[in-house]
């Protein structure tokens, strides 16, 4: 009888377990950048095609922050943030959200370098079967003659319920084609690349990879995308009056077994 007693419990403690792991958050990081790279400064640029390596941009901040993330509706910014771009968002049902790469070649404007084969993607969970409660977004930046060749940063989106996002437009800007004119249309390689050197092709007054060091030749991504709920996805309340009813059956079974 203590054996059978034993054995109901332990199945009430996996069963309470099992939905436990249900509700619980894998730890999802933000503010990680790298790799660890040379920085620089507004008066002491960089000898060399290196990429968001300035640390004090005072239109940017530090640039190895590279990849931001906000609400379009500005009543949602955080009064920290600078207009509204932060690196975590619990995104909601019915809202629009925009996600912003900075790009700038950090090498002094005299030295008259250009880096080359310059990509950028961002791997947002798009894929329509992939639902989940966070997710640890990377952008990354490579060009195939800068130190070092890929830089990356990243963002983290959270929601109370599982989702995926829709991406509804993908745009480069910059001083030649600002968000006044329409900037320039991205493919969808922006997103669906993966691995080192992939990416969508990213340029000044096109998009043929080639970028000046110079502020005049920086620019940003801009990824507009909403988030897509899974319909029948369980709210964690349920999943609690779940927990508690099993509880309850088992004491109830264990007493049924012991008055036997």
């Amino acid at each position: 009888m203590k054996d059978c007693k034993c054995s109901i419990r332990l199945f009430a403690l996996i069963l309470a377990a099992a939905i436990a792991v249900c509700l619980v958050l894998v730890p999802v990081k933000a503010y990680a950048w790298g790799p660890s790279r040379n920085t620089y400064t507004i008066q002491n640029p960089a000898p060399e095609n290196t990429f968001n390596s300035i640390i004090d941009n005072p239109n940017y901040g530090d640039e190895r922050n590279f990849l931001r993330i906000r609400d379009q509706n500005s009543s949602y910014w955080n009064n920290e943030s600078r207009n509204g771009w932060t690196d975590t968002m619990e995104v909601l049902p019915g809202h629009t959200y925009s996600v912003k790469l900075y790009v700038n070649n950090a090498a002094a404007d005299n030295l008259n370098l250009v880096a080359h084969d310059v990509r950028a993607h961002i791997n947002l969970p798009i894929k329509e079967n992939t639902f989940g409660y966070a997710f640890e977004v990377n952008g990354y930046l490579y060009s195939s003659n800068s130190t070092p060749n890929e830089i990356w940063d990243n963002i983290v989106l959270k929601g109370k319920q599982p989702f995926h996002v829709q991406v509804l437009d993908r745009k480069y800007y910059n001083n030649y084609r600002t968000e006044y004119v329409g900037g320039f249309d991205l493919g969808e390689d922006v997103v669906s690349s993966k691995g080192t050197g992939t990416g969508a092709l990213l340029g000044y007054k096109s998009m043929d990879g080639n970028i000046r060091g110079t502020y005049a030749e920086s620019g940003y991504v801009i990824l507009t995308f909403k988030p897509v709920f899974q319909a029948t996805s369980i709210p964690q309340f349920y999943l609690w009056k779940l927990l508690d009813w099993a509880n309850t059956r088992m004491d109830r079974l264990t007493r049924q077994w012991e008055n036997r």
